[in-house]
């Protein structure tokens, strides 16, 4: 089974034009701590973020954060929903 939010978290990344260290970079700006490699497991879908983190990655990439999470892309207003 994929893990959407990975695909999702990965694709908007990309979309930003940010390598995975421009990401880790602006989640401390925000107060959340991020290793390079967790991250890049959680793109993998090889490991889930915590709530908080994925509340920051949201917010840093410009993504909002919708409950129950069900992997859909919706684009509403220049935002895009997990």
């Amino acid at each position: 089974m994929k893990n959407k939010v990975g695909e999702l978290l990965k694709e908007a990344r990309v979309k930003q034009g940010w390598p995975r260290g421009e990401l880790i970079y602006r989640l401390r700006k925000s107060g959340i701590s991020l290793t390079e490699s967790s991250l890049f497991r959680y793109e993998l879908g090889k490991s889930s973020p915590s709530a908080r983190i994925l509340g920051g990655l949201c917010k840093v990439l410009g993504l909002r954060l919708m409950f129950p999470i069900n992997g859909e892309i919706k684009e509403s207003e220049n935002e895009r929903l997990v």
